[in-house]
């Protein structure tokens, strides 16, 4: 079973595509805190700042261990109550903690991070409460991505605004970036973490002024990586890609199956659609 930290409908996609159906449970996590407090952590080992690689790294890992955490806080829902009988309490996420997170820290107790300081955990997502006991028992997995743009000795992340966005294109037109994605996939129950970057060379076309305003227009550049997608509107302005494409659209993979690989699971043990397929089929 695998558990998605993340409302990124690209990202749904490709593992619907791949024969995965996850849960998706969205996290609640301060990006803007978790980048400063990685600031802060290079410059106390005198770094000139967090590269690309580094700040969607610290940012896919708060997102997973802020939903893993919420599978550790929330039990499982009891049944029906007996008459006569007490019921049955219910435990809460802790009260989030005052302390920065400690991003890179291997010591941490990845279950707790999703409980400090800047991270907070979502209880967002489509899943029913009957299937995170199922989650804890099933020993499954939560990946946890970010994505951002290297490009002219920038990092950008997602414009947030038309003005912006229109800016960056005009910037990127007939130009080359690098799209990092990040990657923390956390093992449940016991914590275990596998990490990785997937690092594309994207080719940009050089779309003219028109084209950039009415693709802005549409709203998809606003809250993608980079202000571009290469599975939606924007793909027919990127040339070609060096690399795993998936981890442009925002999850690589390849990356994901050898974390999986990593933490002790099986690839194909993820794999949900065919399965339904072949339970539903009757025998011939």
């Amino acid at each position: 079973m695998l558990i998605l930290a993340s409302q990124s409908s690209g990202r749904l996609a490709t593992l619907r595509a791949a024969g995965i159906e996850p849960i998706v449970r969205v996290s609640d996590v301060d990006e803007p805190a978790v980048l400063a407090a990685l600031a802060r952590e290079r410059r106390t080992i005198g770094d000139l700042g967090p590269s690309g690689a580094q700040q969607v790294q610290a940012l896919a890992r708060a997102k997973a261990l802020a939903v893993a955490g919420t599978f550790k806080a929330d039990p499982p829902r009891p049944g029906p109550v007996e008459a006569g009988a007490p019921k049955a309490g219910s435990a809460g996420a802790g009260s989030p903690g005052t302390g920065p997170l400690e991003t890179g820290s291997p010591k941490a107790d990845p279950l707790e991070a999703g409980s400090r300081g800047v991270v907070r955990p979502g209880s967002g997502g489509r899943d029913a409460g009957g299937r995170d006991a199922a989650a804890m028992s099933a020993g499954a997995f939560v990946v946890g991505c970010d994505s951002m743009l290297e490009i002219d000795g920038r990092i950008v992340g997602k414009p947030g605004d038309p003005r912006t966005a229109v800016e960056r294109w005009r910037s990127m037109r007939g130009a080359a970036g690098i799209l990092h994605t990040g990657h923390t996939l956390v093992r449940l129950p016991d914590g275990a973490i596998a990490e990785g970057v997937s690092s594309t060379v994207v080719h940009f076309a050089s779309p003219s002024d028109s084209e950039i305003e009415a693709y802005v227009a549409t709203g998809e550049p606003l809250w993608c990586a980079g202000a571009f997608t290469i599975d939606g509107l924007g793909g027919a302005f990127v040339e070609g890609v060096d690399g795993d494409p998936h981890g442009v659209v925002g999850l690589s993979l390849p990356l994901l199956r050898r974390l999986v690989l990593e933490l002790g699971g099986s690839w194909t043990d993820l794999w949900t659609q065919g399965r339904d397929r072949a339970e539903a089929e009757p025998d011939r």
